[in-house]
Parts: structure tokens; sequence; C-alpha cells
């Protein structure tokens, strides 16, 4: 990672910065942002509203013994716009996406990139479009708009989340309030709980979230978070409370997925978007039973949130624990049980409950 002095003197002199990620864990993807001080010969026009920008900041991931690969183009309409650090968060969920849900950008948009528009115009917030040029040209699109006069940074981190969360996450629907689409709000919970869990640790720094620092992260997941997770952990999330419709039954599926987000370990949870894919938010609770049942025996976590009353979760219908957690209560696939002290808890998924 360049120094802050040497980036500010290349910038200033018009020079192209490569800077290339510091690495999170062993297993992080290398990737390298390209910022370019110089505006474009030739500026990008908005497929939606044919607005002009001249500024360009681009990611790349690097597979090793492999050519580089464009995951994401931020283009600006001016070098006052935060278009790096835009790039630096939404690469650090896309690293989330690849190693713990297993998913990339959709290929058949200009083979797996995202493009955002730093807009100048507009009222502070942001939307997310597949759209197309009219020349057989599809683009996965992020409008965020007023960037100058946006807010706090959390808000941006935020809203960032909350439209990739529709780039890139599975496109469940069907309700009426507040969006039609549940997996923008679905990224903005899981996403900022994941900067907030990453921080915590020491993973990441501010200048990989828009600046939202810790204080503001860990605010942001007690208000925004945590009270859907005790919402859907205190009764069986059903089909009839997860089918969808109304805000009650989106913030109950959204609860669950939280839910599974802080019980199951990451490879587990990540399967549970895979096993259902583009399917209805009553299947949700099946997918948590099956991925489960096909990690087998393990460790699984209890937050410090669920260990103060009684939790509900789909474990399956043949279920053991070992460890300070007993069964109070089996209704199906559902799991009512009660931590009684301190971990690790092991889960056995081929036994009868007990």
């Amino acid at each position: 990672m360049l120094r802050p002095a040497l980036l500010l003197l290349l910038l200033s002199q018009g020079v192209e910065i490569r800077d290339e990620l510091p690495a999170m864990v062993k297993a992080s993807p290398r990737v390298v942002l390209i910022t370019n001080p110089a505006p474009m010969a030739q500026p990008r026009l908005s497929p939606k509203q044919n607005w002009s920008f001249s500024y360009l900041t681009t990611a790349d991931f690097m597979p090793e013994g492999e050519e580089p690969s464009r995951r994401l183009n931020v283009f600006a309409q001016t070098d006052k716009a935060p278009s790096k650090d835009v790039a630096r968060l939404t690469m650090r969920l896309w690293e989330m996406n690849r190693r713990i849900l297993g998913i990339d950008h959709a290929e058949k948009y200009e083979n797996r990139q995202v493009d955002i528009y730093l807009c100048d115009q507009g009222s502070a917030g942001g939307e997310q479009v597949f759209e197309h040029d009219g020349r057989n040209h599809e683009f996965n699109s992020i409008y965020i708009y007023d960037i100058q006069n946006f807010g706090s940074n959390v808000e941006l981190a935020r809203e960032v989340c909350h439209e990739y969360g529709h780039a890139t996450l599975p496109p469940i629907g069907g309700y009426t309030s507040p969006e039609y689409w549940a997996n923008g709000l679905m990224g903005e919970k899981l996403y900022m709980r994941w900067l907030r869990d990453q921080l915590d640790a020491g993973l990441l720094k501010p200048s990989d979230t828009c600046g939202a620092d810790i204080v503001s992260l860990r605010q942001f997941v007690r208000d925004e978070v945590d009270p859907l997770i005790l919402r859907a952990a205190s009764a069986p999330q059903k089909e009839e409370a997860l089918k969808p419709g109304s805000q009650t039954t989106m913030d109950n599926f959204l609860g669950l997925m939280l839910e599974a987000y802080s019980v199951l370990p990451n490879k587990v949870f990540g399967r549970t978007f895979a096993l259902i894919g583009n399917g209805q938010p009553a299947d949700y609770p099946k997918a948590i039973r099956d991925s489960v049942v096909e990690a087998g025996n393990g460790k699984f976590h209890v937050p410090d949130l669920l260990k103060k009353a009684p939790f509900w979760f789909p474990f399956g219908e043949k279920v053991r624990f070992e460890g300070n957690i007993k069964i109070l209560e089996q209704d199906g696939i559902w799991t009512k049980v009660q931590v009684i002290g301190p971990g690790p808890y092991l889960i056995n998924v081929g036994a009868s409950g007990s």
C-alpha cells in the first residue's frame, strides 16, 4: 500500500496509481485499485441518464497465474468524489461474497463487472439498475446521487452496502414494503454487520469502510441488526411469517438470515444462499437445515446476543448437542435451545433430539 505522502505527490503529477489492497487473511484474493487523476479523453455517458463522467477508478482481481480480471469501475463527474474510498469498500464486500458466500458478479454483465456512478446531481441516495446501451451491451449499474453532500461516512457506507446487495445477492422479492426486492436490505444489514466484525477484529480499517469508524458501525448494528435477530429467534419463522408481503414478513426473513450468519460457520452460512437460489423467502429455513445437514457434525457459534434467553433455529429434525447447550423444544425442523454455559458448542445432525 502506498504511503499517503507519495500517493498525493503522484496524484498531483497526474500519474496513474496502482494500489494493492492489503490482505485481510491468508485466503484473501489479490485486488489492485487503479486510480487515474486525469480526466478521461472520452467521458463515460451513463446509460440511465446520459450524464457525463470524466474520472475513472477501477479494481482488478489478480488470480495467481492468470491475467487480471476487471471487477469494478467507479465513474465520477469530478475529481473531488470519493472514488477510491467507494472502490475500496466495494471490493471488500466483493471479497466477503467470494470467500464467505461463494458468489461473484454475474458474468453476463461486462464479464463480471459492476459499474458505480458517483453523481453530483440528484437527491442524496442511490439505486441499482440492470440496464443496456441499445447495442447488446448489458450493465450492472449502481448510481449514488448528490455524492458531494451525502452526509456521514456511515451513511455512505450503508448506501453502498444496500445497492451492492441489489447488484450481487440472490433476487428474493415479492414484497410490498419497504421495497419489492429484499436483497438490498440483505446487503445493508449483512455487510454492515460484517464490516463491524472485521473492524472489531482489526482485519479492516476505516479506510476500508468509506471512513465509517467502529463506534458508528457498532451503533448501526445495535439499532438496525440486533433487533431483527432477536425477533427472528423468538419463535419458529414458518411459511406464513416469511412469505412475501409487508415489511413485517421482510423483517422476519432478514432476521432469520442474520441469525444464520451469527450462528453458522462461514461456509455453511454461504451455502444457504446457494440452496435458496432465486427461491422464495419461505424456503429459507429448509435451505438452512439442508446446509447444516450437508456440513455434518461440527462446531457452531452462539453470539452473546442469543445467550440471554432461549432461541429458535432450524437446525433440523434430528439433532443433538454437546457442550453447555440444551434442547427445550422441537417443532419440525425448528429447535428451541438454551445456552447454559460457555462454549464450544457442538452439533450432531444425525441423532434423535434430546
